[in-house]
């Protein structure tokens, strides 16, 4: 067997193998032997007509596709080794002579791995967002922290008030006939909360336990509901019960209660320590994701479509997964969104690529650079992996063997902090007069758009 391999413009590669006559008689052979109980010769019992005979009556032809697949599949697997092509496609079969007297030349043509043409990735330039976190942030989050601890309390010595919660009967109607829908015992509506009928929760701020009362209403033209929509309604209500929120006091007892703090002040500090971390951890991420933006940016290097539609398949299969995972399959979730299956799957296609260079890119600089995982690195992922799944270490690593696949993460891990260590951080720009104008027309539009 002579093979050969051409790596040719826009990632394309082309196996070339000849085998001999005597070769692809030898695969003719093991095919006929394969295949022998299909052929029913006149004279012979089915299956036990010589090789030769059955051929003559049914032409060779009829083996070449079964010769084929036995003699080629080694030989390409070979090839692929020997030659370290990255296919990254099914080849596309290409015969250029056969027959048992010729043997077989063929080509066999596939989309390989681009390499990227590697720009700047040491020292570029990338915002790091701001980790400052300021005493409003430190009130805000105690604020939540209060909130998450308040308790309620009921309300008997005062007519109800916005943010109270009242509990309530009622019952609708409209031009005097009860409708469905609109009747409901023991319900707890948040005075204020905007979860009614515009004009609802007024009416109850005001009244007292006990007190039962109409509130008048009308329904907007946008209702829900086509036969109330624009209709003015009349509710038959009855306060029941009031409670409203009662929040802790932010003292050295509040502390004591939520932490492990004996003072509000030494609490106070863990909360910003928190909040601190975090900021910085968030800061950091937005870091590393703006610098290897950048370095994907500036590398050049074009992917083939197949890979990005076996990329694209690939993000489809996980998220069919997820969603089953819930009780739900995708295509019911998108038949909520009217979407099908195609459209949905068109909408991948960025997301895919931008997945593709980043991968490559990363393997680039990590071969360039002599990036790998240490021994200690590698076992130290083993042992993350056994505490997630509950198996011993030694069961992860026999499962692993070999698969350097498993390390990938880690490894693209460790380039994107070479990349970042290699970096400049940068402030956010300040932003320009026009940039401060358009926010505050847009604040100015969802305000409007939020009191009405």
């Amino acid at each position: 067997m002579k093979k050969s391999f051409e790596q040719q413009e826009n990632n394309v590669g082309v196996f070339s193998f000849e085998f001999t006559a005597d070769e692809f008689k030898e695969a003719m052979n093991w095919a006929y032997k394969r295949r022998a109980k299909q052929f029913n010769v006149p004279g012979f019992r089915k299956g036990k007509a010589p090789m030769a005979i059955a051929l003559s009556y049914y032409g060779e032809v009829v083996l070449y596709d079964t010769a084929i697949d036995h003699i080629i599949a080694p030989a390409y697997e070979e090839a692929v080794e020997e030659y370290d092509a990255k296919p990254v496609s099914q080849p596309e079969f290409d015969i250029v002579e056969i027959g048992m007297d010729k043997g077989l030349k063929c080509n066999l043509t596939v989309d390989t791995e681009p390499v990227p043409e590697l720009g700047e990735y040491k020292g570029v330039e990338a915002v790091k967002p701001s980790a400052e976190v300021t005493d409003e942030d430190v009130d805000a989050e105690l604020g939540r922290i209060q909130e998450r601890n308040s308790r309620m309390v009921p309300v008997e010595d005062r007519a109800a008030e916005e943010d109270d919660t009242a509990n309530i009967d009622y019952t609708g109607y409209v031009d005097g006939e009860e409708f469905e829908g609109g009747k409901a015992e023991g319900h707890d509506l948040v005075l204020g909360s905007g979860s009614f009928i515009p004009g609802f929760e007024d009416q109850i701020i005001g009244k007292n336990v006990g007190d039962s009362f109409d509130v008048n209403v009308t329904f907007p033209e946008e209702y829900h509901a086509d036969d109330l929509a624009g209709k003015e309604a009349v509710f038959k209500v009855t306060l029941n019960s009031l409670k409203k929120k009662e929040l802790p006091a932010l003292d050295d007892d509040f502390a004591m209660d939520v932490s492990e703090f004996d003072t509000f002040a030494e609490y106070k500090d863990s909360v910003r320590k928190e909040l601190e971390e975090a900021a910085e951890n968030r800061a950091q991420s937005a870091f590393e994701n703006n610098v290897l933006e950048k370095v994907v940016d500036n590398a050049k290097f074009d992917i083939p479509h197949s890979m990005i539609h076996n990329e694209m398949d690939q993000i489809l299969r996980y998220q069919q997964q997820q969603m089953r995972s819930q009780g739900i399959e995708l295509e019911q979730y998108l038949g909520f969104l009217g979407q099908n299956m195609d459209q949905y799957r068109m909408t991948l296609h960025e997301p895919a690529e931008r997945n593709i260079r980043v991968q490559l890119v990363l393997a680039a600089i990590a071969e360039k650079e002599n990036i790998a995982l240490t021994d200690e690195e590698k076992q130290a992922e083993i042992k993350t992996l056994a505490e997630q799944t509950g198996l011993s270490e030694e069961e992860v690593e026999r499962q692993i063997g070999g698969n350097s696949i498993f390390f990938e993460n880690a490894k693209n891990e460790k380039t994107i902090h070479f990349l970042t260590d290699h970096a400049v951080a940068v402030d956010e720009p300040e932003p320009t007069e026009e940039e401060t104008a358009d926010e505050a027309e847009t604040e100015e539009v969802e305000g409007g758009e939020s009191e009405e």
